[in-house]
């Protein structure tokens, strides 16, 4: 949520002006880098480079996105390089992690690289755990991960390669539970703050042999170790001293060329960058913005509260009755629900559908032939209901036999609940349910919803 508003606050220029000179001098060459080249980086391979761009709302960036939901973006298979892992994390921060090619690939890639003991074969075990911390996908593999990752942080023979899988893991550590995480997230951060050198970088650094491909690591090493002690330092400030990044700061500034790269790389201008933005160097939002923003959050917390509503046929109480026809009435881009049987409201739906078109109606039921198992003073409009719903709606009028869940996603709310649309269930029998606008939630409920539509369309029940 705080990404989109800054989004509206910050605009490409301000990002620019605001930023100190080594960023913008720094962003003009990756910019022009990817532009010139746009024919070979237009690909999921240079989701780096387009993440440190969106930062900036640069406008090349909506065109990598876009590129994104075809085919041949794809089609320079990265699964076996060994940095597909941070390709599915920087797709993920851009948003592109709901795309059907983006899931595909993702799932073959853990497949791949996570034996069944779960042990993590190749790759970084750190970023692909914080990919699926920060999509919360495929919880399982990310049970199998934090496994291995916790018994890798309990280990004590750490060698100068574990700098960055270690930091990845902090990082994932702290997005999951901080306080649950606490021993492990401060054993990191104690032994990172003990490896950087005194020049201000973490990992080897050659001086004439293997020199540019020496900078590229140490580069992105320190990139990873910064970002990782910037985000928990608020927690530990004792353990991380200003002078830390003070060093890291004036190092990385020392590495980057006259034409604002750093060793005319691409993926090493991006680490050089993000590590100056994680120091405070990059887009800054002035003070009037901040209040603002602060002050629309403290309205949307209040908004999005989600609600407990019950049907109560003892105290009179109907609030998930009320609430839904209150959402039907007021719909206007979409009206999706799962009920086993509908009874109620069908009325609403068609007047609905007649006076808003442009709303997506989309409903998914038990198959007329298990009405037997409904009970109650509604069933006499059980029969009516579902033809004129199935007849006026056509392919949007969807049914599958194993259906137990009870959904109403109307507009951007969801309603889980355990009624259905009868009259029995809404008024005189105890039931309860959770309303919400949580963005999460609602994307879950989403995708649940999408999975059963797309089952009960292929199996054309």
């Amino acid at each position: 949520m705080l990404s989109h508003m800054f989004d509206r606050y910050l605009n490409y220029t301000m990002a620019i002006d605001t930023s100190s000179e080594h960023v913008k001098k720094g962003i003009a060459w990756l910019e022009d880098y990817l532009i010139t080249n746009k024919e070979k980086t237009m690909n999921a391979k240079y989701a780096l480079e387009f993440y440190v761009l969106s930062k900036f709302n640069s406008p090349i960036v909506k065109k990598f996105i876009q590129k994104a939901n075809t085919d041949e973006f794809w089609q320079d298979d990265f699964l076996f390089d060994d940095y597909a892992d941070y390709v599915f994390y920087y797709l993920a921060q851009l948003g592109i992690s709901g795309n059907h090619h983006f899931k595909t690939h993702l799932k073959n890639y853990l497949d791949f690289t996570i034996s069944s003991g779960g042990q993590h074969l190749f790759g970084n075990l750190g970023i692909s755990l914080l990919t699926l911390v920060s999509l919360g996908m495929f919880p399982l593999k990310q049970e199998l991960l934090l496994k291995d990752a916790i018994e890798r942080v309990n280990e004590d023979d750490y060698e100068e390669e574990d700098l960055e899988n270690l930091a990845l893991i902090g990082l994932a550590l702290f997005e999951l539970d901080a306080r649950k995480y606490n021993k492990e997230i401060e054993k990191i951060l104690r032994y990172l703050s003990a490896k950087q050198k005194q020049k201000g970088y973490w990992g080897v650094l050659k001086r004439r042999k293997y020199r540019k491909y020496s900078i590229k690591t140490t580069v992105q090493k320190t990139f990873y170790v910064v970002y990782f002690l910037s985000r928990v330092k608020s927690l530990y400030p004792i353990i991380v001293s200003n002078s830390v990044f003070e060093k890291a700061n004036k190092w990385v500034k020392s590495l980057q060329d006259s034409n604002g790269s750093w060793i005319d790389d691409s993926e090493t201008t991006s680490y050089g960058l993000l590590t100056l933005i994680s120091l405070g160097e990059g887009p800054k939002v002035p003070y009037e913005y901040v209040e603002m923003m602060s002050k629309e959050i403290d309205q949307r917390v209040k908004h999005i509260k989600p609600k407990f509503l019950v049907t109560n046929p003892y105290r009179a109480e109907t609030s998930i009755k009320d609430t839904l026809e209150s959402l039907f009435l007021n719909a206007e881009k979409r009206v999706w629900i799962i009920s086993r049987y509908i009874t109620e409201f069908f009325p609403d739906i068609i007047k609905l559908h007649k006076d808003k078109p442009q709303v997506d109606i989309r409903i998914i039921t038990l198959p007329k032939s298990e009405k037997g198992g409904y009970k109650g003073e509604g069933k006499r409009f059980l029969d009516p209901a579902y033809d004129m719903l199935q007849r006026l709606l056509g392919d949007s009028f969807r049914v599958t036999s194993i259906i137990h869940a009870r959904l109403y996603i109307i507009d951007d709310q969801v309603l889980v609940t355990s009624a259905d649309l009868t009259p029995e269930q809404l008024k005189n029998e105890f039931n309860a349910g959770i309303l919400t606008m949580d963005q999460d939630v609602l994307s879950e409920a989403e995708k649940f919803f999408l999975d059963i539509w797309e089952i009960t369309g292929k199996n054309g029940e």
